[in-house]
């Protein structure tokens, strides 16, 4: 299914097919563990096995896995300049991952994607919409908070089983 989300028709999202999905879930992985080891939140060691664990348990299922929508955003070339995954959790949409490719960034493409995203939810009936920024990211709290949304939570957890 192809979504066009820009006025112009040069940017649009269609669903993830497999071959992508793979590229995906490996840069994902890779970036997720590399942001949590910046942080201070895990060892570099034992990083990798944590993100892979992580993603899995969140798409235990690949892209067939439930309330999750994978996406690949392109230009009017066919060329793929980033992808798009979101959860829904009842009431709310997650991004949960979102990425332009570097060298379509700065020209409006997020703030497009952000704002069909917002249309999404709403067809939905979502409430509100949340996504994660490590807080090293100032760029993408910055770009955000221009978009309307606000700091509200900070999380933590404690584990039982060791």
């Amino acid at each position: 299914m192809k979504y066009i989300i820009s006025d112009d028709e040069s940017v649009f999202v269609n669903l993830m097919d497999e071959g992508y999905y793979r590229s995906f879930s490996k840069r994902v992985i890779k970036e997720y563990a590399a942001e949590m080891v910046r942080g201070g939140l895990w060892e570099k060691s034992e990083s990798d096995s944590k993100s892979y664990e992580s993603f899995n348990n969140l798409l235990p299922k690949g892209m067939n896995s439930e309330g999750n929508h994978l996406f690949v955003i392109m230009d009017d070339s066919n060329d793929v300049i980033g992808d798009l995954w979101l959860q829904e959790r009842g009431q709310e949409l997650h991004i949960a991952s979102i990425y332009i490719s570097q060298s379509k960034r700065g020209i409006g493409i997020g703030t497009i994607l952000v704002q069909w995203v917002e249309k999404w939810a709403i067809e939905k009936n979502c409430n509100f919409i949340t996504l994660h920024v490590f807080d090293a990211n100032k760029n993408a709290i910055c770009f955000y908070k221009k978009l309307g949304f606000e700091k509200y939570e900070k999380g933590m957890r404690k584990n039982l089983n060791g």
